[in-house]
């Protein structure tokens, strides 16, 4: 998401420079990732999370020329972000039936894994349920319901165990053999038992959310309690049907390149968690992170600039863009015109001060002199003197 502050005709503020380089800073941002699905008619996959292990990819790159018109450029390292995983699913929900003695009841779950990679999950039904009940059924199995038909059908398999990619949903169901013994008014009440590993390796008590009302009969998570009243009376069976209607496959690519000539100004790119995207780095700024940053969370970009020539460089300007899968934090511009300082806060109107957005890029401007009209009538950035650095930040939010 790029944000543009302020009409692009509004004069700029003009600085003055001394004669010698000039060179400006662009970031070419490339975020790569793939994801695949597969899709059955009962078993969608829908991504509203950046997917865990999609690498958001930043690089920068810098330009500038003498006063002879001789043109250099210099490439940074790339930085990287990793989306960590973030573990979520839902089962739901708590399901009462009536059923006659000696009949098979079916009933139906959903089983989601709302979070952003894949899961394993465990799955087990027993008798009983909170408040107690009258009678247990004769037999219990659980299918999945890959049809959507809410009864199991020939060929779909009975499962205790599944693994579900990031956002996929399957249908469940449940049947249960009442006695034919049973007489009206006594309950059988049975226990769907749903749990996720979350990488452990383990099933999780309390990993899955319980979509019912206020948690279900037993207000727990992990947990579906349902009830089948025996009765004499005519009981409806509802039917379902289901369409798919999802794409099998989806995919996302972005590559940005450049030539590279090497010169006296060097660039180091970096990244930082910022978990309650506050601005305070909870990491130290690495090239590649190993503990990734999760969706919702924030990354912090760090673009430091050095001149390593001997010369000063002219109207230095740094231009960073926000990649895909995330989305740039409104008032998070950040710049310091040393090494060690510590960035201090610029607004994202243009004109006013070292930073702003414009036309989808985020801008700083460094060294408040002005280049000669003669040599840079149209520029506005600074200087950047010989061992000189430049500090800019900005922070976004990982989709």
């Amino acid at each position: 998401m790029f944000i543009s502050k302020r009409d692009a005709q509004q004069p700029m503020k003009s600085r003055r420079l001394p004669q010698g380089f000039r060179f400006a800073l662009v970031a070419r941002v490339c975020a790569l990732a793939l994801a695949t699905v597969s899709v059955l008619l009962a078993a969608q996959s829908v991504f509203a999370a950046t997917a865990a292990g999609t690498q958001i990819r930043n690089l920068a790159t810098v330009t500038y020329e003498d006063i002879n018109g001789i043109t250099y450029s210099a490439q940074s390292n790339e930085a990287i972000v990793t989306v960590a995983q973030v573990y979520s699913a839902t089962i739901g929900v708590d399901v009462d039936r009536n059923a006659a003695p000696g009949q098979t009841v079916y009933l139906s779950y959903v089983l989601t894994n709302s979070g952003n990679g894949s899961d394993d999950f465990t799955l087990s039904v027993v008798d009983g349920i909170s408040g107690g009940d009258t009678l247990d059924a004769d037999s219990l199995a659980i299918y999945r319901d890959t049809n959507g038909s809410a009864e199991p059908d020939a060929g779909e398999p009975e499962v205790s165990s599944l693994t579900l990619a990031a956002d996929e949903i399957v249908n469940l169901v449940v049947a249960a053999q009442v006695p034919a013994t049973a007489t009206p008014g006594q309950t059988i009440g049975i226990t769907l038992n749903a749990r996720a590993g979350e990488g452990t390796g383990n099933p999780v008590v309390g990993s899955v959310i319980d979509l019912s009302p206020e948690g279900g009969r037993d207000a727990l998570d992990s947990t579906n309690e349902s009830r089948i009243t025996v009765t004499t009376n005519a009981a409806l069976v509802p039917t379902i049907s289901a369409e798919n209607t999802d794409n099998a496959d989806t995919g996302a690519s972005t590559t940005d390149q450049t030539t590279v000539v090497n010169g006296p100004v060097r660039l180091v790119k970096t990244v930082a968690r910022d978990a309650d995207c506050d601005g305070t780095p909870e990491s130290t700024f690495q090239t590649n992170p190993a503990d990734g940053i999760a969706p919702g969370e924030c990354a912090i970009w760090q673009v430091v600039a050095e001149n390593r020539g001997s010369s000063s460089a002219w109207n230095v300007i740094i231009s960073d863009s926000v990649t895909s899968y995330s989305t740039y934090e409104v008032g998070s511009l950040e710049y310091c015109a040393s090494l060690d300082c510590t960035p201090a806060s610029v607004t994202d109107a243009a004109g006013d001060d070292a930073g702003e957005i414009v036309s989808g890029n985020v801008l700083f401007f460094v060294g408040n002199n002005i280049a000669p009209a003669a040599v840079h009538p149209a520029d506005r950035g600074g200087e950047l003197v010989p061992g000189e650095h430049a500090t800019a930040r900005f922070r976004v939010r990982v989709d």
